[in-house]
């Protein structure tokens, strides 16, 4: 069974994705991270952002993560729910209005009025139905005129999202992928358990929607990235990082999330395509 030192470790282990298209491809863009101290909801971020006429979309890549968004349109309000994605994907959202973002870890499982997790998978849904709003919340968030006054109305909104409660072993498992960076291996997962592959799997793919060796892989895809963002980092350096077997892995990896390749990282081109 689960080392308690083991487990009580893997409770600091936090994700952070990176998700640069919103920065990159709106006219203006604002985020706030939750203290971790003071957090009473799952959430690591809340964010705003509006894009021109010109434009009506934002390039998100695979981050296994929830997104609530709302269209602040003060005529037609609207809120949706993103499912992970699994690979890069166009966004698009209506031109001139500022949106609303609530950004959800994967580890916390949101009790769904009729899907369930893997029904969300790389899809946009209406939130009303998936999840029980207040008739106004919608248009009570569009009307605020601050993003910190959204904030503060999601807040007490989000107090009446019920949670699933999360098994230990699937915890315990994401924990453990974020701290090998993605660089995961299931056989360590049923020995470190003592449950079986197949129960393992299964429980992991009701709670976070994907199996774990798809979620280890958009971890590890997140975090290399990230790091061939820098200028100063090189492929061999990303290889030698996070256990890729050569620079074809890494350059397959990067082709099945997100359809270009790494080289094109250098030249910004994922970013502003």
């Amino acid at each position: 069974m689960i080392n308690k030192n083991v487990r009580n470790t893997l409770q600091t282990i936090h994700y952070f994705p990176f998700q640069p298209g919103l920065k990159s491809n709106t006219d203006y863009y604002i985020e706030l991270k939750p203290r971790q101290d003071s957090a009473q909801l799952p959430i690591i971020l809340f964010y705003q952002f509006k894009i021109d006429h010109l434009k009506d979309w934002v390039p998100a890549l695979p981050d296994g993560c929830i997104e609530f968004i709302f269209c602040c349109n003060p005529k037609k309000p609207s809120a949706h729910i993103y499912g992970s994605l699994l690979q890069i994907k166009q966004l698009h959202f209506q031109p001139g209005y500022e949106h609303f973002g609530v950004r959800i870890l994967p580890e916390h499982a949101i009790k769904f009025v009729k899907n369930d997790m893997p029904d969300i998978i790389d899809k946009k849904l209406p939130l009303c139905n998936i999840i029980s709003l207040e008739d106004s919340i919608v248009d009570r968030i569009a009307e605020q005129n601050s993003f910190h006054k959204r904030i503060k109305l999601f807040e007490k909104f989000g107090k009446c999202i019920n949670f699933r409660e999360i098994p230990t072993i699937v915890d315990y498992s994401i924990k453990k992928i974020y701290l090998s960076k993605g660089n995961f291996n299931m056989k360590d997962l049923v020995e470190d358990t003592g449950y079986s592959d197949r129960y393992l799997r299964m429980k992991f793919a009701e709670i976070v929607g994907i199996p774990p060796k798809l979620f280890s892989q958009i971890i590890r895809f997140q975090k290399a990235f990230f790091l061939l963002t820098n200028e100063r980092t090189s492929f061999s350096d990303v290889v030698d990082e996070f256990g890729y077997c050569d620079q074809a892995h890494l350059i397959n990896d990067f082709k099945k999330f997100n359809l270009f390749k790494p080289a094109q990282l250098k030249n910004n081109t994922i970013i502003t395509k």
